[in-house]
């Protein structure tokens, strides 16, 4: 990270803890350290949230499966929603 040629997401507090909710004590100090590393990389979009709330990506499967839709399509869809969303929250550039 010192260098700046590494990347890291930091989410899913719930996946990797021992300690649990409703603090996740020990992952929050993983991300704190890792934030704390490199502040100024710290970047979050609602979009992704939404998209994640969404289901954009298991209705595209949904619509494959249960609906008949053709991949390609249920894809398209998906990314156009992806799109769609990501457009109400713009990312403001330095």
């Amino acid at each position: 990270m010192d260098k700046g040629k590494t990347w890291v997401k930091l989410s899913g507090a719930y996946a990797d803890t021992k300690v649990g909710p409703p603090t996740y004590a020990d992952s929050t100090a993983i991300a704190q350290a890792y934030a704390k590393a490199a502040p100024e990389d710290e970047a979050y979009n609602p979009g992704i949230a939404r998209v994640d709330a969404e289901h954009v990506f298991s209705v595209a499967e949904f619509d494959v499966v249960k609906n008949g839709m053709a991949p390609q399509a249920a894809i398209d869809k998906a990314f156009k929603r992806v799109d769609a969303i990501f457009t109400k929250y713009p990312i403001a550039q330095a």
